[in-house]
């Protein structure tokens, strides 16, 4: 399946209760599509969905709620 166009799937910023990657210790409001980048970059990742660098405090409309660990 093609990866989304952010501005397709809103891709904006996000809030507590939803945002693309874990930002801080508990945090249970992130994306199962979010991928950490193995370069240790603290902000910035990719999605299993969407096209692009993705900023983790960000959420467009494919958000779909983690796990919690």
């Amino acid at each position: 399946m093609p990866k989304a166009d952010k501005q397709s799937v809103d891709y904006t910023r996000g809030h507590a209760d939803s945002h693309c990657g874990e930002t801080f210790d508990g945090d249970h409001g992130y994306c199962r599509h979010f991928i950490e980048t193995p370069s240790g970059a603290a902000d910035l990742g990719a999605c299993e969905r969407v096209s692009g660098s993705i900023k983790r405090v960000y959420w467009c409309r494919l958000f779909a709620r983690a796990n919690a660990k």
